[in-house]
């Protein structure tokens, strides 16, 4: 069964087939971790916008 398995990957490295699945996995990998990165510095900048708005709203005057 090994010997069958490390054939077709052989066969498959001369192809160029798995070469292109690397590829894709590389780029899905990519960017969700792009995605993910972004989402978290959006919440963050909402998170400070929010906090500098709440801060004003209890500014006290004499």
């Amino acid at each position: 069964m090994f010997r069958i398995a490390w054939r077709q990957f052989k066969r498959d490295t001369r192809s160029g087939e798995l070469r292109l699945a690397t590829f894709a996995l590389c780029l899905a990998v990519g960017s969700v971790t792009t995605v993910g990165f972004f989402i978290d510095r959006v919440r963050l900048a909402i998170e400070i916008q929010a906090s500098a708005l709440l801060a004003a709203d209890l500014a006290v005057e004499s």
